[in-house]
């Protein structure tokens, strides 16, 4: 939409002023930082920036750009794909429609994951790592490659395999490994679950498997918020018709790859808790089920252990 020049923005302030209130007419949430982030993406310019330089004269191509932006979010899309980047355990990845926009959710799954695997590297003796004897992590179905790349930046002694079965996920991941340093560490896979693993050897090798699969029922898609429902990649969303097709076939396949020992750790629905339990200890080597609540105490993530022996009971964290 071309503005009219009589009404157009004329400074960073009233084109903050301008797009909120665009945002706000169409009850777009947050319209105020929505049209703070938009404009210090046309600027290049921090929002902290925008206000230090609000009466900055905007040039008639940075309004026009501006008011192109506004018009995009006005259509659902949602801000991280306009501005093709999103926030993640304090880290910047690309993002485009091709992959789910990283959540603070999934902030947790890193957490957990960080959690489980340093004491292991901690007793490694620097001999075994001379000798090439990494610990070894898969992330199933990466996206844009938050987990793995979290992972590899904190641990650099750490081998790390990272799937999807979208070549265009990782084509994003592979982009956000490199800008962060670790693309030499992680071996990007494209092909379904464990499917891209055969003929590598890696039987039996895994101290982690690690995964935030789809987990939303197939009936509720529709139902989701216009910015996740039309934008946001269905391969990544759509969970099946109880949302745990994909974590059964991860509890399936990830006994033939775990170390005794070995740990997998799902990102799952809130009320999927007790489901996944039973799936998890209906395995034969699956066992010693821990639940792990997201910021909102909410469950989120399940971790099991690759044992010989089985434990009955599980354990529910904050």
């Amino acid at each position: 939409m071309s503005l009219d020049p009589s009404s157009s923005p004329s400074t960073i302030l009233d084109a903050i002023r301008w797009g909120t209130a665009r945002l706000a007419a169409q009850s777009i949430e947050s319209p105020r930082l929505n049209s703070e982030i938009l404009l210090g993406h046309i600027l290049g310019l921090r929002r902290l920036d925008l206000y230090l330089k609000f009466d900055r004269p905007l040039a008639a191509a940075e309004v026009e750009a501006f008011s192109a932006v506004i018009e995009r979010r006005l259509t659902g899309m949602p801000v991280q794909y306009i501005t093709g980047t999103a926030e993640c355990f304090s880290l910047t990845f690309s993002v485009v429609p091709a992959v789910l926009i990283p959540r603070p959710e999934t902030e947790v799954v890193v957490e957990r994951a960080i959690s489980a695997i340093q004491p292991l590297i901690q007793e490694d003796d620097l001999d075994l790592f001379r000798q090439g004897q990494r610990r070894t992590v898969l992330d199933v179905g990466t996206g844009s490659g938050v987990i793995a790349i979290c992972l590899a930046r904190r641990f650099p002694t750490l081998t790390v395999y990272a799937s999807d079965l979208s070549p265009e996920a990782i084509a994003v991941a592979r982009q956000n490994a490199a800008c962060h340093g670790v693309a030499d560490r992680i071996t990007f896979l494209t092909g379904s679950l464990f499917n891209p693993l055969a003929g590598l050897g890696l039987e039996g090798a895994l101290d982690m498997i690690v995964s935030n699969p789809p987990y939303i029922r197939h009936e509720e898609l529709e139902r989701l918020p216009r910015e996740v429902r039309d934008f946001e990649p269905r391969l990544a969303l759509d969970g099946g018709e109880d949302g745990m097709a994909i974590h059964r076939r991860l509890v399936e396949g990830a006994s033939a790859y775990l170390k005794p020992g070995g740990l997998l750790i799902m990102e799952m629905g809130e009320d999927q808790a007790a489901a996944l339990d039973r799936v998890l200890t209906g395995q034969a080597r699956l066992h010693g089920v821990t639940i792990h609540q997201d910021y909102n105490r909410r469950d989120r993530v399940v971790v099991a252990r690759h044992v010989e022996e089985k434990t009955k009971r599980t354990r529910r964290h904050g």
